[in-house]
């Protein structure tokens, strides 16, 4: 099938699955649009312009389900994707089609804007978009945003691993900025995190940091971090085994009342071993430098074979 052929069925597709929505998400995709729009007008990449892009972009995955939420940022490319011409036209049809047909399709492939950072075009209406799509992606079950190392870590941690964390910042990171911060989504009911999801999603996430030679490594918090999670879900015991051996700082900090509901979120186990008093639910934060992770992803199968096939 010809790429323009090809773009006019994803872009139907998309438009449709739209259609078919609900309200809230036709409200989402309205607010993004104009966003992008508002960007578009100022005629350059200016930040003001991406960083309101990209916060209803984020507003819009947490508020939506997975495969709406990945649909918006499709949809927006396709729509963009029009406007060009001649042989940019073809560059980006070529790098942005997998990318399109997987999301129409229910399924995940690499965003090219992560890959590479290079990809601004002489388009000024696509700029925008490029950046804030660097700035806050999709990689397998989690969603990047590049950001800070939220200041507070370094008050809320305790006593001596407060020290430690500063000097994870200072020495391994080389500062608090930027690095990305990753997210995981509430995963669908009867949907639970694997090890081969976990690894597969950190293996694209390295993929994407290759590319991007300034973001310091990554970080998150979340209650599964817990070193005692094992013992109540059994089937996390792998995160920890993965994150502790190979140079990830794993540190504790408050646990807040939504921190506490997305430990026991549609887990009869962890809400039974709450009632019984066996578990409490405890939040932890993780910094994983650039250089220790990626040479965590070097170690992993198919690495290799991945960095020939992206090269």
């Amino acid at each position: 099938m010809p790429e323009e052929t090809r773009l006019d069925v994803v872009r139907t597709s998309l438009e449709n699955l739209f259609a078919r929505s609900s309200a809230e998400a036709r409200v989402r995709l309205g607010r993004v649009s104009a966003s992008l729009a508002d960007a578009r007008s100022q005629g350059r990449v200016a930040s003001a312009g991406v960083n309101s892009l990209t916060r209803e972009r984020i507003d819009a995955t947490r508020a939506l389900s997975g495969e709406t939420a990945d649909a918006i940022d499709a949809l927006l490319v396709a729509r963009s994707l029009e406007d060009t011409r001649g042989s940019e036209r073809d560059r980006l049809l070529r790098s942005w089609l997998p990318y399109l047909s997987a999301v129409a399709t229910g399924h995940f492939a690499p965003n090219p804007a992560a890959l590479d950072p290079d990809m601004d075009g002489r388009s000024n209406g696509l700029r925008p978009l490029w950046a804030s799509m660097r700035d806050y992606f999709r990689v397998g079950a989690f969603w990047c945003e590049r950001n800070g190392i939220p200041r507070r870590w370094i008050v809320q941690a305790a006593g001596s691993q407060r020290i430690r964390l500063a000097q994870y910042v200072a020495v391994r990171l080389g500062g608090f900025k930027p690095i990305w911060q990753t997210h995981l989504p509430k995963q669908p009911l009867g949907v639970h995190l694997t090890r081969e999801l976990f690894v597969r999603s950190h293996l694209e996430i390295a993929r994407a940091l290759r590319r991007q030679e300034h973001i310091r490594g990554i970080a998150s918090s979340s209650w599964y971090y817990d070193p005692e999670i094992a013992a109540v879900s059994p089937n996390l015991s792998f995160i920890r085994e993965i994150l502790a051996p190979n140079g990830c700082f794993v540190f504790e900090i408050p646990c807040d009342e939504p921190m506490r509901q997305n430990a026991i979120y549609a887990n009869r186990e962890r809400q039974q071993a709450v009632a019984e008093g066996r578990y409490t639910p405890r939040a932890f934060a993780r910094l994983w430098s650039r250089d220790t992770f990626l040479r965590w992803a070097e170690r992993q199968p198919g690495w290799q074979m991945e960095l020939a096939l992206t090269a």
